[in-house]
């Protein structure tokens, strides 16, 4: 928490009785050290890539979500947004291999014309 947080909290307790225990709270967070920013489970990011277009495979990891928005690829799941979970990923080729809902696992490259058909599905 910022210190303007902190003393926003504080004041928002005045009157209610609870300004000795905030107090005490006050004084414990003062000595807690400083933690690492929280990343996202699936992009690995401090801020979250949500829809955000792949531009590289640097982050993506195995059990990583990924959407498919292009209605025309794979042409067989046309029309719908495509949640895949990724299986595998050749950082050497640009390519990763993922695993649609229906257990199908397809290969795609991440060339000129998929950057465009791919965003991370963060929660």
């Amino acid at each position: 928490r910022t210190p303007a947080e902190l003393l926003q909290f504080a004041t928002d307790q005045c009157g209610d009785g609870q300004e000795s225990t905030v107090q005490q709270l006050l004084a414990l967070v003062r000595n807690l050290p400083d933690l690492p920013p929280l990343k996202c489970s699936n992009c690995g990011e401090e801020e979250c890539q949500d829809g955000i277009l792949l531009v590289s495979l640097d982050k993506v990891t195995p059990g990583c979500k990924l959407a498919i928005i292009d209605s025309d690829f794979p042409q067989h799941y046309r029309g719908g947004l495509n949640v895949a979970s990724v299986v595998y990923v050749d950082q050497g080729n640009e390519v990763v291999k993922v695993q649609m809902p229906n257990g199908e696992h397809l290969y795609i490259p991440l060339d000129i014309t998929n950057r465009e058909k791919i965003c991370y599905m963060c929660d």
